[in-house]
């Protein structure tokens, strides 16, 4: 037990230092292009803002392939993606009833995503984001996936 907590802290502290790319563009990073994602959803599109990145770690013999880009509305929504993580990872979103959620998962390291625009139509939120490479990025060993993590109010 008492290993069990200390491995799963090296984990957390492993992840929060190093957990993906840096989005500061950086002399050494070359922009390689956008990409657009979609989602049908009924927001209040002004207050769509970022929140902050989502890390998550898998065993090199435990990795599941996890979805690229996500809505998360309500509590079903959020029990299915939670079912992809192991359960010292599962996230808990305490305004569901007045958000929606968005993630969108990082092409990991050593590229990575910069957020460049959204617009709104029709229901339908388009989220732009620009993708840069680091020509000597330091890659961490471990498998991890870093999630942009964007909400909005729901339309009322």
């Amino acid at each position: 037990m008492k290993l069990t907590y200390i491995y799963l802290l090296i984990i957390f502290i492993f992840t929060s230092t190093v957990c993906g790319c840096s989005d500061e563009d950086g002399p050494a990073d070359q922009y390689t292009g956008s990409s657009i994602f979609t989602f049908d959803t009924a927001i209040e599109p002004t207050t769509l803002t970022q929140e902050d990145d989502l890390c998550l770690y898998s065993y090199l013999e435990s990795f599941v392939a996890r979805c690229e880009a996500c809505e998360i509305e309500n509590e079903s929504d959020l029990l299915t993606f939670n079912g992809t993580l192991e359960e010292y990872e599962h996230v808990s979103l305490n305004d569901m009833d007045t958000h929606t959620y968005f993630f969108i998962r990082d092409p990991g390291c050593p590229d990575y995503f910069d957020y460049a625009d959204h617009s709104y139509s029709n229901n339908i939120l388009t989220i732009t984001l620009d993708e840069f490479h680091q020509k000597d990025a330091a890659c961490p060993a471990a498998i991890y996936q870093v999630y942009l993590v964007f909400k909005a109010e729901k339309n009322s």
